[in-house]
């Protein structure tokens, strides 16, 4: 094999189209979030409405995971992302140019819409096919595209906003994500073979990760253990979508000055963009065994501090938004498709990975109101923390089970030096 063949400039430009994907189709969904209160007192919305406008985005999301197999199946990763790219551009127009209530909801639809087909799933396959080595890395770079749109877009937006309205706005986030619909599509390609090549790395691996690789899971997952595999994800959607979310409502029930705490939430951004890539240079260096031991860890670490604020500390606040950050949305983002490409067969990856999604943006969906209910009646958000700590702990036992009895180990001959 070629090494130029696997180690081509084309892979750093695919890995620039996964990360565009972050950026357009899941940057669009985090930017409606800072717009909501302009948005409500624009169209002159109650809170119940504004609700209902996040709950349709997140539903229509879940539309999207569940299609995106067959979506991707019958037009390629390609054609495919059009219609993502296609979907989020409309709903990004619709909610410049909404007056109305309703166009607010067909607007919400289509953003959500967009990146359930759009953000990590095409990114996830696409890296699949274009890196064996380095692929957790890849896949956390394209993780933290929406990082990156927040980052670079959410403050001037507010701005722009406050002085000329969404639509100005908009008109700028409209042309980003049209430019980088066309970059895609002239850029991407859906496999490897398509220009000539091989996947980043092949063939250049040590003979420990080309016994790993070639050798595919162990067997078939049994129904028992994807039972089990799903409850995991359950546990960490309690997470992704709860704990971090209510972090400023806990930490000033706690006692803490809300300007203070505005001032903590601000490193949160950073540490966010710098955890997803981590856990996959991580997982690449290490094993993922070892990585979730790491990851899972520190989130455990992060809510005994969330149980411990005091609100006199402010050690306990930074040291959640730190951990919070390396971990809360980095297991869902990066370590989801990580799993679902060591514990599958190439052909079942696409629609194991749909499913998991699913299953964490739905357990998320049915479990926001309850820390919110915990909290009304035991006066404090500390036993919710606690609920989602024991969470994890059996999540991680669930995971490194699986690995274990799924996931191939390399061989002792694999490891031994090779003579010359």
């Amino acid at each position: 094999m070629e090494k130029s063949k696997s180690r081509s400039y084309y892979h750093w430009i695919i890995l620039f189209c996964g990360i565009l994907l972050g950026i357009c189709n899941m940057g669009n969904s985090a930017l409606t979030s800072p717009m909501m209160p302009f948005l409500r007192e624009q169209i002159g919305m109650n809170y119940s409405q504004a609700s209902i406008l996040m709950t349709l985005r997140t539903l229509t999301t879940v539309l999207g995971t569940l299609v995106m197999d067959k979506v991707f199946n019958k037009f390629g990763l390609r054609y495919g992302a059009m219609i993502a790219f296609a979907s989020a551009i409309a709903g990004a127009t619709l909610l410049g140019l909404a007056n109305t209530y309703a166009a607010c909801l067909v607007a919400f639809a289509f953003v959500g819409f967009g990146f359930g087909l759009g953000g990590m799933m095409p990114a996830a396959l696409l890296m699949r096919r274009w890196f064996t080595k380095r692929r957790g890395l890849a896949v956390g770079l394209c993780s933290s595209g929406s990082g990156i749109a927040t980052m670079v877009f959410a403050a001037p937006f507010a701005s722009i906003i406050s002085e000329s309205g969404i639509f100005a706005a908009q008109r700028i986030w409209i042309a980003v994500m049209v430019v980088g619909a066309v970059l895609y599509f002239l850029l991407v390609r859906n496999s490897p073979a398509d220009k000539g090549l091989l996947p980043y790395g092949e063939g250049e691996q040590t003979e420990e990760a080309k016994e790993k690789k070639n050798s595919g899971p162990l067997k078939p997952i049994a129904k028992k253990d994807t039972f089990l595999l799903y409850s995991t994800i359950v546990a960490v959607g309690a997470m992704a979508f709860c704990s971090y979310d209510n972090f400023t409502l806990a930490s000033t029930q706690a006692g803490y000055d809300p300007v203070m705490i505005g001032v903590a939430v601000s490193l949160f951004g950073g540490i966010m963009m710098c955890g997803k890539p981590l856990y996959g240079l991580v997982a690449d260096l290490i094993g993922t065994v070892r990585t979730n031991y790491i990851f899972f860890g520190l989130a455990i670490l992060g809510h005994v501090f969330f149980v411990m604020m005091d609100g006199k500390s402010m050690f306990y606040p930074y040291a959640i938004v730190v951990l919070m950050g390396l971990c809360v949305y980095t297991i869902s983002t990066v370590g989801y498709p990580i799993w679902t490409a060591e514990l599958a067969s190439e052909e079942k990856y696409a629609n194991l990975l749909k499913k998991i999604q699913t299953t964490s943006t739905v357990s998320g969906l049915v479990l926001n109101p309850f820390p919110g209910i915990i909290a009304d009646n035991f006066g404090s958000y500390r036993p919710f923390y606690v609920i989602v700590g024991c969470l994890l702990i059996y999540a991680l036992i669930v995971i490194q089970m699986l690995y274990k009895r799924y996931v191939p180990k390399v061989s002792k001959a694999a490891k031994a030096p090779q003579n010359a």
